[in-house]
């Protein structure tokens, strides 16, 4: 055992003991009600910069502090250094009309809402326009030019044209069954994993020649339904407690098929949740679907300068107590 010289050992002590009498004295001298952290100046590990935040989905619209004297929302008001020209092109399918089409809460999702719903098809690309683009009622008046406005303090802003609606010449699943994060859960005699790139700015190019084409520097490639990103977890271990409790109504066209299907990150969800298309962007565009909305688009410019990425429902261990 190594032993403190008796010198260096009483220093300690006596040391030892005059910090303890400053803590005790100091908190003698403060109110009755002081705790280390008070923010009144009294107490000795008083917290110079307190945390306050909120979590976001505890917040409402009365929490929104617009940015003062500015309208940025208002597509008049250009950025000072450019806008983005980004086409909206809008897809459906031959098994799945576009959502906002349908009556309210028809779909077995449980889409569209009252306030979106029988929209006349030839107006679906208008709608989705002025939604993301046009202050109004159902966007509370927030828009993508006001978001890029606002990250860049008005130096970049969105120009957004809508153009469609066009039918693609496959069913949804076609394109939404992946063969890395959906393997085995193409109906069998179809073919699955189908580019949706390729057939859907197909259409939009023919429709619109490649001069109007080429004139954009992004394109949204809206897909009619929903997307597996927002459905695999919500409409499949949240909503079954066993991949053998999902049911038909969730299930494939092919009955030699289970009703459940591999997605992306867990074991299994409903079919009807992983024959949706995985969002991604790149190469100059970005595939969401109806269910993806304000907040994919965007974010979406971000990747003009061709990153490549996969818009994400993430997936891990809950940070919040039980």
């Amino acid at each position: 055992m190594h032993l403190l010289p008796p010198r260096r050992a009483a220093w300690r002590s006596v040391l030892a003991a005059a910090v303890t009498a400053v803590v005790v004295a100091s908190g003698a001298t403060g109110p009755a009600s002081a705790a280390p952290g008070d923010l009144d100046g009294t107490a000795p590990f008083q917290v110079l910069d307190p945390q306050n935040w909120q979590n976001p989905d505890a917040m409402t619209w009365d929490d929104y502090k617009p940015v003062p004297n500015k309208n940025w929302a208002d597509p008049a008001v250009r950025g000072s250094v450019r806008n983005f020209k980004i086409a909206l092109v809008t897809l459906d399918y031959p098994d799945q009309p576009f959502v906002v089409t349908q009556p309210a809460k028809s779909s077995v999702f449980g889409n569209p809402q009252a306030t979106a719903a029988n929209i006349p098809r030839n107006q679906v690309a208008q709608f989705y326009t002025d939604f993301l683009n046009k202050p109004g009622d159902l966007n509370r008046g927030h828009t993508l030019h006001e978001y890029w406005m606002q990250d860049s303090n008005g130096r970049y802003g969105v120009d957004l044209s809508g153009f469609g609606p066009y039918e693609m010449p496959a069913k949804s699943y076609q394109y939404g069954i992946d063969n890395g994060f959906n393997p085995g859960a193409c109906p069998s005699g179809e073919a699955c994993a189908k580019n949706i790139r390729t057939d859907g700015l197909g259409a939009w190019r023919a429709a619109v020649g490649d001069a109007v084409a080429n004139s954009f520097e992004l394109v949204f490639i809206l897909s009619a339904g929903q997307d597996e990103s927002s459905t695999w977890q919500e409409f499949g271990q949240m909503m079954f407690q066993n991949k053998e409790d999902v049911p038909d109504a969730w299930g494939p066209p092919d009955p030699n098929l289970p009703n459940y299907a591999k997605t992306r990150y867990v074991e299994w969800t409903s079919w009807k949740a992983a024959a949706t298309i995985w969002p991604n962007a790149g190469g100059g565009s970005s595939t969401p679907a109806e269910s993806l909305r304000l907040g994919a688009d965007a974010h979406a410019p971000r990747h003009l300068p061709r990153l490549a990425a996969h818009l994400n429902n993430p997936h891990g261990r809950s940070l919040r107590p039980p």
